[in-house]
């Protein structure tokens, strides 16, 4: 094959995305297939072989925005190929974009080559001492080859041998950045053409078609000070953060912008690899050492420690997910390094960076989601080019949308932005209602899959749940004991997890969960072969139930939408859900009555429950909150049913319900909402044995008449609310209470309160509104000492009031209306 032309593809190149390839004629039939497909793309290229003079293509260089080095053993034989690199890389110190070295065939021989060059070279040492110019400290990176074609241009012209020994240190130091540049790839033996070809092509590609990079000035800011050049000290910092947030980006940026100032510098990813793997590439970058032999990790972490011992150096390990893959390649000690180093680490695993060896030593950086103005920026430039925004009105308000529903993750914004790009309106709706399903789609194996595939089996389970159910946020306590009902083992440990490895944020002791990983989460569920094992949309219950296939593994049911349409289902198939812990569903009509729920219900919500009971077998171990408000029950359960963990009751609006159960086997009931019970008349008197009782609504009973009095003196109990109930008298108070801060009878028929009523010692808020009946107030009640709030308003009867009352200090508020 006749080599490539040098001239360009094109008789005049653009100024801007034109690739240069740098390259040796022999090495012509791989470069002309690289050209080939950056045509494809409409990259138009420049090829300079070695061969083609001594003339350097300075215009050329200056035009393109990308540079492509193909390195092999002809290569670096080539004096005018070894002068182009040197430019090349003066080039990139200028801002050019990207300079790609392709390590072509076998890079090991390559640098053994070099390196018995330097011991050549040394032949030439006293030469160049005697007449001053120029002194080698380093001398790895020349080829015994190259030294004949120096001696031959020595002995053709005299003055070479000067020019050229000049130009010896400049090569070098060309040879040395680009063998630690981050894109570099390594052709080994077993390598296809096609495939190195395609790797080059997608990273030029990614970088045409990226715009300049938005909100990358504030994290740059807060590295630089992190990193604190001026300080001698030798520095480990961690880039923390989601998939796909930007991490690689900063720490790229942060190497081109200070590999200059490092004379060892190396960029090492691709952590899939072997780690022995990875330490050869990191011993090769920084000590030249390619063809040595590393027996096991440990033997590759003392060579590694006696080579960079006392050398300075700038480190970036991108894409770290194991501690033992830092100990082994930059050590925990400072021992490794010269004073000034710095080591640059970026994870998605927040725990690396406070494990015991690194707490103290490793700065951290949480990488955080960009603004709004900057994630429209980043959306518009690639859903309607760079620097453009949107003019017409509804493609903007689509955007803003769009930008709202991503949260500000950047590789989202870019994944869905060039989704978009070129398209109608219609489209873009579309788009928007499927938001979800287009993150799933184009980010879950590239962002997520590692994070959610490294935990164990009932961390993703936990993850699961929370992404399905609980996105909106919740307590960090109210999510373990969630989870403990749902018979999680240490669900404190499992979120902590989830925390470091970013899944979940927990702030002011919230847990909360970017939109990006909801998403991600319920991609998971929807994708399961054969059945959904959590559910949250209508559609899912009506086919789930319409086929009865798949029932058994269901564990979750969350379905509290306002559709309109009832949703019909058929009360035997609840039969098959045993394994079942979650169920809160609403506008759902069942014909028969319920005859099972599962026994692994740990939440139980069904806004109008249809039948009369509970079922007889329903004995859930774990359940912790019962909520069947607006439900058709008489009475929830017959004799007494042990919920050791039942922590809330609410069947208000049960316009059906006459008396409620037995709850000595409640031992941790804490809410008990019973408001808007018309037909309720009887209290259960087990309710006094309820220590942990905090809250009982009985407002709008208007069937109640009386309560058992000992309530009021529970342990624990803090608002008691009769608020409209038929109550025509209050109880006699047997002891002081300690917990009761809020009392409202406001709306009842009682027409006074028992002198015992001044031992409410800690009562802050006494509602008595519109209590018509009402003629007097104790005196007692001046023993209030706490009480902040006193609302006598519409109590139309009660023509005077104690005036002992003045002598409540705390009173902040008394409403007395116009009737006093």
């Amino acid at each position: 094959m006749n080599p490539p032309s040098t001239s360009p593809t094109s008789s005049s190149p653009p100024n801007t995305c034109q690739v240069f390839i740098s390259f040796a004629t022999a090495d012509s039939k791989f470069v002309s297939e690289l050209a080939k497909e950056f045509r494809n793309i409409r990259l138009r290229t420049f090829m300079s072989s070695g061969d083609d003079g001594e003339i350097i293509h300075e215009d050329a260089m200056k035009k393109s925005r990308h540079f492509v080095v193909v390195l092999t053993k002809d290569y670096v034989n080539s004096i005018k190929c070894l002068r182009e690199l040197s430019r090349i890389m003066e080039y990139k110190d200028e801002g050019y974009e990207e300079v790609i070295p392709v390590f072509y065939q076998d890079p090991s021989c390559l640098v053994k080559e070099l390196q018995d060059f330097g011991k050549r070279l040394e032949d030439y040492e006293e030469i160049i001492k005697e007449e001053g110019l120029i002194e080698f400290t380093h001398c790895w990176f020349l080829k015994t080859d190259l030294a004949k074609r120096l001696n031959k241009s020595f002995s053709e012209k005299e003055e070479n041998k000067s020019n050229l020994l000049m130009e010896v240190p400049r090569w070098k130091f060309a040879l040395e950045r680009i063998n630690n540049l981050p894109k570099s790839i390594f052709v080994g033996e077993e390598s296809l053409e096609s495939d190195v070809i395609k790797e080059v092509t997608e990273i030029i590609y990614k970088v045409k078609a990226s715009p300049k990079l938005v909100g990358i000035s504030p994290p740059l800011h807060q590295m630089d000070n992190l990193l604190n050049l001026g300080s001698n000290d030798i520095r480990f910092i961690g880039i923390v953060g989601l998939g796909g947030i930007g991490k690689t980006t900063i720490a790229k940026v942060l190497y081109e912008k200070l590999e200059h100032k490092f004379r060892y510098c190396c960029f090492l990813r691709d952590f899939d690899q072997k780690l022995v793997s990875i330490q050869k590439k990191l011993l090769l970058r920084l000590c030249g050492k390619f063809d040595i032999v590393i027996k096991n990790e440990d033997h590759g972490a003392k060579l590694i420690k006696k080579c960079l011992r006392n050398k300075k150096v700038l480190i970036v390990l991108d894409g770290v997910d194991e501690r033992r893959q830092i100990e082994k390649l930059v050590g925990s000690s400072q021992d490794w390094f010269s004073p000034g180093s710095r080591i640059i680490i970026t994870t998605r695993n927040r725990n690396l960076c406070c494990q015991p060896k690194y707490k103290h030593k490793m700065l951290e950086y949480n990488v955080e989601f960009l603004d709004h103005h900057n994630a429209f920026s980043l959306f518009c430039n690639h859903a309607f080019g760079e620097n453009h925004e949107p003019l017409d009105e509804n493609f903007r308000y689509l955007a803003e949308e769009m930008v709202k529903m991503v949260e500000g993750h950047p590789l989202a914004l870019i994944k869905i932005g060039s989704h978009l790009h070129g398209k109608d309106i219609d489209k873009w709706e579309e788009s928007l209602e499927k938001v979800h399903k287009l993150l799933y789609k184009y980010l879950f194996c590239e962002v997520f899959r590692t994070s959610y595939e490294e935990l164990d089996d009932e961390s993703q389970q936990v993850f699961l749940d929370l992404a399905c159910f609980f996105n909106n946020g919740m307590s960090m306590d109210r999510a373990i004991e969630i989870l403990e009902s749902f018979g999680y083992r240490s669900p404190y440990n499992k979120l902590n997890l989830l925390t470091q490895r970013n899944l979940i944020q927990v702030s002011h002791g919230m847990v909360q969960m970017h939109t990006l990983v909801h998403c991600m989460g319920r991609g998971i569920v929807q994708g399961e072969r054969e059945t959904q094992s959590r559910i949250w949309l209508r559609k899912h219950i009506r086919h789930m139930f319409g086929k009865e296939k798949g029932l058994e593994d269901v564990e979750g049911i969350v379905v509290m939408d306002m559709e309109e349409e009832e949703l019909v289902l058929d009360a035997k198939s609840f039969a098959y859900m045993n394994k079942l812990k979650l169920l809160e569903i609403n506008n759902v009509r069942v014909d028969e009555d319920i005859q099972f729920l599962s026994n692994k219900l740990g939440i139980l919500r069904w806004n109008g429950y249809p039948s009369k009971y509970l079922p007889s077998t329903f004995q859930p171990q774990s359940l912790l909150e019962l909520h069947l408000p607006n439900s058709k029950v008489v009475r929830l359960w017959e004799g007494r049913k042990e919920f050791i963990w039942l922590k809330e009751i609410d069947v208000s609006g049960s316009e059906n319900l006459v008396e409620t159960p037995d709850f000595s086997k409640l031992p941790n009931l804490q809410r008990l909402i019973l408001r808007n019970c018309a037909r309720l008349c009887v209290i259960h008197p087990s309710i006094t044995t309820l220590n942990p009782l905090v809250l009982v609504d009985m407002s709008n009973c208007v069937n109640l008449k009386t309560f058992p009095s000992k309530l009021i003196t529970c342990k624990r109990l803090q608002t008691l609310v009769l608020s409209n109930s038929g109550l025509k008298s209050f109880p006699k108070v047997e002891k002081p209470t300690k917990s009761l801060t809020q009392l409202h009878l406001d709306g009842t028929l009682i027409q006074d309160l028992p002198s015992s009523f001044g031992l409410l010692t800690h009562l802050t808020l006494l509602n008595l509104r519109d209590c018509t009946k009402l003629s007097s107030l104790p005196t007692s009640i001046c023993k209030l000492i706490l009480l902040q709030t006193l609302n006598l308003n519409g109590c139309k009867n009660l023509h005077q009031i104690p005036f002992t009352l003045g002598t409540i200090q705390s009173l902040t508020m008394l409403d007395i209306g116009e009737h006093l």
